[in-house]
């Protein structure tokens, strides 16, 4: 399979916009990002990529986005013993290390996984 080819790469965009129509990311910037994370094209989770390099670029919706999708459910995956205090803790040391310093760690994400 030919790494990237158009069709590929548009396929992967429309996926990322319908899924997260708020995000305005440039075709080139997104197509950028599949060609640095997905050399051998096999990307399987379009619109968490799109997602992904949103957040990785500084994107507000992206990031409300990812808020709303990932970490407003935190409290419940801690458990029961948990409290409302040390889950929004928990949730922002996750910010801390995702979204911040010279290079995102969000930006490694490779839309393999959900």
């Amino acid at each position: 399979m030919m790494p990237h080819a158009p069709e590929q790469i548009a396929a992967a965009l429309r996926a990322g916009r319908l899924a997260h129509p708020s995000i305005h990311l440039s075709a080139a910037r997104f197509a950028d990002y599949l060609r640095d994370k997905h050399p051998d094209a096999r990307l399987v989770h379009a619109a968490d990529a799109y997602l992904a390099c949103a957040c990785a670029d500084g994107d507000t919706a992206a990031l409300s986005i990812f808020d709303q999708q990932f970490l407003s459910g935190l409290k419940p995956q801690l458990g029961a013993d948990v409290d409302a205090d040390l889950a929004s803790e928990v949730a922002q040391q996750l910010r801390v290390r995702l979204f911040s310093g010279p290079r995102p760690r969000i930006a490694d994400y490779r839309g393999q996984g959900a």
